[in-house]
């Protein structure tokens, strides 16, 4: 497979200085405006790494006493997360150890997570936010690692680890699987393959944070392995069935192939769902093809910027022309409301790199 580098930042070097002011600024708001976060897996992990994006933004753009802020928040959004045995005393925003599983799972758990289900995803935000954290303060690594390396055992375990090796991960078919115990007539499936893209670009960046050179190799194969996997059998598939009446897959299962998601039929989340979370490593592996980025976004169809997931619609669709990609410049601009995982100055970002990228 194609070797995908892990990033955290975008190149921004040839922003000019006023667009930089505007991110920075805009940043800035993003971060005040951040309200409590959600105790569970998925959401909670989320929004963690959002504010890990944040943190990586303003480093790239030098502004160290916003990095400063953000990594202040960051560190005290984390710091229970990351007590070992934090849930002896709180039934919240802590992780434990089940026995019968064998899994590492949290107190409040979404979307099956207790029975194994989207621990890629879920973990994911979490490695990449202490990545984020860690690369900025490397004295927080010796706190955070003891329940990052759990996390990353649980979904990328080696030979060594006491954890099953490689959990969640097939490489026969190059990819991972979401659901746990897999209790369907199909198989396992997965549906959002920029979310396991994502996991495995966290995981590289926690292993390259706190210096597992052994981790940080295991997590660039899988990244590698996913993101070719991602383009090829769910955002742009050669071997569709006359029948299949669209341009991408949004659920693989092991015998069959959907156009759909576990949450709404909207085309929108359909495709957006492949996009999220949009950060530097996205631009490694979605903006190969600007012709079929363009074919994905018009079978999205007329909502496809205004149902939900449009927000990521917009930005993956900044990838198809330099006219798609001020279009979505001059839409964030104006927009106010983005995806709980993303917020204005990272839209606004994506655009400025997808565009530095292809001027």
């Amino acid at each position: 497979m194609p070797r995908i580098a892990p990033a955290a930042e975008y190149d921004l070097a040839g922003t000019d200085d006023a667009t930089r002011a505007s991110l920075l600024a805009q940043a800035s708001d993003d971060l005040a405006a951040t309200g409590a976060l959600p105790d569970d897996t998925y959401f909670g992990g989320k929004a963690l790494a959002r504010l890990g994006d944040l943190l990586s933004l303003a480093r790239t753009l030098g502004d160290a006493d916003l990095a400063t802020r953000i990594a202040d928040r960051l560190a005290a959004e984390l710091e229970p997360w990351t007590v070992a045995d934090g849930c002896a005393t709180r039934a919240a925003k802590c992780f434990v150890y089940d026995d019968r599983l064998h899994l590492v799972v949290g107190k409040q758990v979404g979307f099956g997570a207790e029975d194994g289900n989207d621990h890629p995803f879920h973990y994911g935000y979490f490695l990449a936010a202490a990545g984020a954290l860690a690369a900025a303060r490397p004295d927080l690594v010796d706190e955070l690692g003891p329940v990052m390396n759990a996390l990353a055992a649980d979904v990328a375990g080696g030979s060594g680890d006491a954890l099953t090796a490689l959990r969640v991960f097939d490489p026969y078919r190059g990819q991972s699987w979401a659901a746990g115990l897999a209790p369907f007539a199909d198989s396992n499936n997965q549906e959002s393959s920029s979310e396991a893209v994502a996991a495995w670009n966290g995981l590289a960046l926690w292993a390259e944070a706190s210096g597992d050179d052994e981790l940080l190799g295991r997590a660039a194969w899988l990244l590698s392995n996913e993101a070719a996997a991602a383009r090829t059998l769910w955002l742009e598939p050669t071997d569709l069935p006359a029948g299949y009446a669209h341009t991408i897959v949004s659920i693989s299962w092991g015998a069959k192939r959907d156009d759909a998601t576990w949450f709404s039929a909207e085309p929108s989340a359909i495709l957006g769902i492949q996009a999220l979370p949009l950060g530097p490593v996205s631009l490694e592996y979605l903006a190969g093809d600007p012709a079929r980025v363009a074919e994905n976004v018009a079978d999205a169809g007329d909502t496809a910027f205004t149902g939900p997931l449009g927000d990521y619609v917009q930005a993956y669709s900044a990838l198809g022309s330099p006219d798609a990609a001020s279009a979505a410049a001059t839409a964030f601009a104006a927009r106010t409301t983005f995806d709980d995982g993303w917020s204005k100055s990272l839209a606004l970002a994506w655009v400025a790199a997808v565009q530095a990228r292809s001027g």
